[in-house]
């Protein structure tokens, strides 16, 4: 069998190409290469030689040997026992549980931004105090003085008519036992017996004591009211007057008793001895 002439180029072809190589390489290595700079680490059981206590505490060599736990010192003195915490300050706010308020600007820290003197930020001017309507107080006052002048008024109207009808009282019951001594003084006993009106005295019977009150004591000189008093009873009006009579041969006090019968005063009793 016969070799293939290609082949064979194609062979020589390629040691020469290997051959070219190998030149070159030599070619770019113009001084040998040291073998002194780069050399491996031997992998031989040499003995580690043990890191100083220096380098240990530096923290070069981490973590420390057993040897070096063994060699420390352990110290007898006890660390210092934690100090008593201190007490938080009594909150001085009426309210300790509401927090404190923060009256800065922006965080706690950031100082407050400065203006310029006389110029602020602007604020909300403050609300008016609201004024309270007294508008139901001058209505109770008035109310209130209403109701006084009215009292006063009918107070003062009243005690007025009680006045003036126990005023005409007085003067009506005075009046008739004037009167009745006024006519005895001028003789006039029909007259004077009018004013009376006393159960079972009869106007011939009055006459017949005026006659004996003249013999004894002589004829009226003089009269006056001494004092007059207030007596009640039921469905009439009563007046207790009392006179002053003088006459010729003696001067003495008289009762007379004065009624309101049928809206006319009448003489109801008086002491016919002596009037």
């Amino acid at each position: 069998m016969e070799p293939n002439p290609q082949f064979n180029e194609r062979s020589k072809q390629h040691e020469q190409n290997a051959e070219g190589k190998d030149v070159q390489g030599d070619e770019y290595y113009e001084f040998p290469p040291d073998t002194t700079l780069a050399q491996p680490a031997s992998l031989g059981n040499e003995p580690a030689s043990e890191p100083s206590e220096q380098d240990i505490q530096q923290g070069l060599v981490y973590p420390p040997p057993p040897s070096y736990y063994q060699n420390m010192q352990v110290s007898s003195e006890r660390p210092p026992l934690p100090g008593k915490p201190l007490q938080p300050a009594p909150p001085t706010s009426p309210f300790p549980n509401v927090p404190p308020a923060y009256y800065g600007y922006g965080t706690p820290g950031m100082p407050a931004p400065t203006y310029a003197p006389g110029h602020y930020p602007g604020m909300m001017p403050p609300y008016p105090p609201v004024r309270r309507s007294r508008k139901h107080i001058w209505i109770i006052v008035s109310i209130i003085s209403v109701s006084v002048l009215l009292v006063c008024g009918a107070g003062g109207w009243a005690f007025y008519n009680i006045f003036n009808t126990v005023s005409q009282q007085v003067n009506g019951a005075t009046q008739l036992v004037e009167d009745f001594y006024q006519r005895l003084q001028n003789n006039d006993q029909n007259e004077a017996y009018i004013d009376l009106q006393i159960n079972g005295l009869t106007s011939g019977a009055f006459l017949q004591q005026v006659q004996t009150v003249i013999a004894r004591y002589g004829s009226l000189t003089s009269f006056n009211l001494d004092s007059t008093s207030f007596s009640s009873n039921t469905g009439s009006l009563r007046w207790q007057i009392t006179m002053d009579v003088t006459r010729q041969h003696a001067s003495y006090t008289v009762p007379v008793r004065v009624e309101s019968i049928n809206g006319a005063w009448k003489i109801t009793e008086i002491d016919l001895s002596k009037f």
